[in-house]
C-alpha cells in the first residue's frame, strides 16, 4: 500500500490516521493542508519525506519511535509549538523545521549525528534539549540562524563542528556552553549574537572562522585557549565591549580587520608564533593602551602606509633583545623594551 507524492497537497483534510501498512510518509503528502489539525502515524512508519507536512497548521505532532529518517523541509513553515525527535531517528535533513514561528521547545534524540543546514532557521525556538548520550558531531550551516527567541544552549560534548552561520543573528542568545570535543567554529557562527557576554573556548578548538563573533556588542570576556591555530578575518570586529584578548602561540597570522572597531579593547597579547599582521587589524581601537608582543622577531605588516591601524598612543611592549626598534613601521610606534627572551 502506498500513498503517492503530494496526494493530499493543499486539500481540505482536517484529520487523518495513517493505515498500518504505510511505512513512508511520501514527499509532499500533506503539504499545505492548512486545515489539518490531527494526524496519527503508527509504528510502521520509518521515513518522513521531503515537504511531507510543509505549511500545515497543526500545533501538536508525535513522531513514532519507528521513524529513522526525516527528510529535507518535512515540517517547514508548520505551526508546531513543540516537538520530540525520538532516539530512533538517525538522520534529520536540511530545513526540517525552518520557519516554524511557534516552535518553542525541541528535544533532539541521541542517534542523530548531524543536524542539517537551516533545520531551525527563522523559527520561534527557545528551548533546545539534547538527549543523554548524544552522538551528535555536527551542527549544520545556519541550523539555528535568526532564532530570535533562543536565549541559551548547551551543546553536547560529542559535537566537533559548529558550521557556518549556525547561530548567526540569534540576538538574545546570552549563554552558550560548549562540549570538550569542538574542533572548529565556522564562519559567522555567532555573528551578531548581541546578548552574548562571556564565551569560553574549549582547549580542543583549533580554528575560528571569518566573522565568527562579528558585532557581538555585549561580548566582554572571551577566554581563548593555547591550541588555537587560526582566527579568521573580522572574527571580533565591532565587539565594542571586549576589553582583553590573548592570541595563542600557535597562530601565525593576525587576519584582516580582526579587532576593527573594538572601541573598549585595552590590551592584546600577541603569541610567539605570529609572523604577519594583515591590514586594518587594530583600526578604530581607540582605547587600546597595551600591545604585548611575545615574539622576538617583529611580524611583517601588509604593505600599507599605516601599520594595521596602530598609533603612537598604544604602548607596544617588546623583548629587550629584539629588533623592533630597527624594523621599519615598528620603529614609528611607541615601543617599550621590558623583558628578555628568557622571560617568555
Amino acid at each position: 500500500t502506498d500513498l503517492g507524492k503530494y496526494a493530499f497537497d493543499s486539500s481540505g483534510l482536517t484529520s487523518f490516521t495513517m493505515p498500518h501498512a504505510i511505512t513512508s510518509v511520501n514527499e509532499g503528502l500533506f503539504r499545505s493542508c492548512s486545515r489539518l489539525r490531527t494526524i496519527i502515524l503508527h509504528d510502521s512508519v520509518t521515513t518522513i519525506g521531503k515537504y511531507a507536512f510543509g505549511g500545515c497548521e497543526f500545533r501538536a505532532f508525535e513522531i513514532p519511535t519507528s521513524v529513522i529518517e526525516i527528510d529535507d523541509y518535512a515540517f517547514i513553515g508548520c505551526s508546531l509549538t513543540s516537538i520530540t525527535i525520538p532516539n530512533s531517528v538517525e538522520r534529520m535533513g536540511d530545513g526540517v523545521f525552518k520557519g516554524c514561528p511557534y516552535l518553542d521547545s525541541v528535544v533532539i534524540g541521541n542517534s542523530i549525528q548531524h543536524i542539517g543546514d537551516q533545520v531551525f532557521r527563522v523559527s520561534g525556538i527557545k528551548h533546545v534539549t539534547f538527549a543523554d548520550n548524544s552522538r551528535l558531531t555536527t551542527i549544520g550551516n545556519g541550523a539555528f540562524e535568526k532564532g530570535q527567541k533562543l536565549e541559551s544552549i548547551k551543546i553536547p560534548s560529542s559535537v566537533k563542528y559548529i558550521n557556518d552561520n549556525a547561530f548567526k543573528d540569534c540576538f538574545i542568545l546570552h549563554e552558550v556552553e560548549l562540549g570538550d570535543s569542538i574542533v572548529n567554529i565556522g564562519r559567522q557562527a555567532f555573528r551578531q549574537c548581541q546578548a552574548l557576554e562571556t564565551f569560553i573556548l574549549p582547549n580542543t578548538v583549533t580554528s575560528i572562522g571569518d566573522y565568527s563573533f562579528y558585532n557581538c556588542t555585549a561580548l566582554t570576556d572571551f577566554k581563548t585557549n593555547d591550541n588555537l591555530e587560526s582566527i579568521g578575518g573580522n572574527a571580533f570586529a565591532k565587539c565594542s565591549s571586549l576589553k582583553y584578548f590573548r592570541i595563542s602561540d600557535k597562530v601565525q597570522e593576525i587576519q584582516y580587520n580582526l579587532f576593527y572597531n573594538c572601541t573598549a579593547l585595552q590590551e592584546i597579547v600577541v603569541g610567539k608564533g605570529v609572523n604577519k599582521i594583515w591590514k586594518w587589524v587594530f583600526d578604530e581601537c581607540s582605547a587600546l593602551e597595551n600591545l604585548i608582543m611575545l615574539t622576538t622577531v617583529p611580524p611583517t605588516f601588509e604593505a600599507y602606509s599605516s601599520p594595521s591601524g596602530l598609533t603612537t598612543s598604544t604602548v607596544i611592549y617588546v623583548p629587550n633583545d629584539s629588533i623592533y626598534a630597527q624594523t621599519p613601521k615598528w620603529n614609528e610606534l611607541t615601543l617599550k623594551s621590558t623583558y628578555s627572551k628568557s622571560d617568555i
